[in-house]
């Protein structure tokens, strides 16, 4: 074996080691992505079925402007028909969306329930029969493009 061929050798493992390099690291930033994705895509279906059941089945709903809303839960039959007072607020400072109801405590304690939360509004549609719009956008930590749904509750006891 010559030293040309040995040269020639090395430099077709280089170029293979960079160009599987680069694939490798192509792969990572893709999964990466694609984690990020189904976390926004998580995080919002979890939300918004939070906040449908109870814009559907609550009573006595009250807007605080169109980053937040509060209302009064269906009655708990497994607790002498007691009522709760349920509060979804909108930090657009910190990006989240909390809940707070009644049912934990007094004062009721605040959880966070969706983090990166880039817009939120809520707008009353019509009152009788009471129909509200939410509309809500997730965004993540990669370019991942960001997760918005829209969505109009109908409300079951208005």
């Amino acid at each position: 074996m010559t030293m040309v061929e040995l040269l020639v050798s090395i430099s077709i493992m280089g170029i293979l080691g960079v160009a599987a390099n680069y694939l490798i690291i192509a792969t990572l930033h893709t999964d990466h992505m694609l984690l990020d994705a189904d976390r926004q895509v998580s995080d919002m279906e979890l939300t918004e079925r939070r906040m449908l059941h109870n814009l559907r089945t609550g009573s006595n709903l009250t807007l605080n402007g169109s980053t937040g809303f509060s209302l009064t839960s269906q009655s708990d039959p497994s607790n002498n028909g007691q009522t709760y007072t349920i509060t979804y607020t909108y930090n657009a400072g910190t990006k989240t969306l909390t809940e707070a109801s009644t049912q934990y405590g007094n004062p009721a304690p605040i959880n966070v329930i969706a983090y990166n939360v880039t817009a939120f509004s809520v707008t009353q549609v019509t009152a009788t029969p009471l129909v509200v719009l939410v509309d809500m956008t997730i965004s993540g930590s990669t370019t991942a493009p960001p997760t918005r749904r829209t969505f109009q509750v109908y409300n079951r006891n208005s």
